[in-house]
């Protein structure tokens, strides 16, 4: 949770490409994965001196969250498909 709380908030995150992180944290789009302390290291300098590149992160993994995990979301998809259930055979479906 904290990894997609993070995004959210339109922070870059840097982390080891363990567990569903890499679900969240796509390379150089949402954040950057490192294998190593001295990964880690480069990647915080990196974004230290490179300030634009860290928003462009911090952005895209806002836009990430908000495509693909808040509730409205999923609500969404949920209604989408219960509507096409209750209306299977018709043509056109009126909301």
């Amino acid at each position: 949770l904290t990894v997609s709380e993070a995004l959210w908030k339109g922070r870059p995150v840097i982390s080891r490409p363990v567990g569903g992180i890499t679900q969240q944290v796509i390379n150089d789009v949402t954040g950057m994965l490192v294998h190593s302390t001295e990964g880690l290291a480069y990647a915080i300098r990196f974004l230290l001196a490179n300030p634009e590149k860290a928003r462009e992160l911090g952005r895209n993994g806002r836009h990430f969250v908000r495509s693909n995990f808040l509730i409205t979301r999923h609500l969404r998809r949920y209604l989408l498909v219960m509507i096409s259930l209750a209306n299977q055979g018709r043509r056109e479906i009126f909301l």
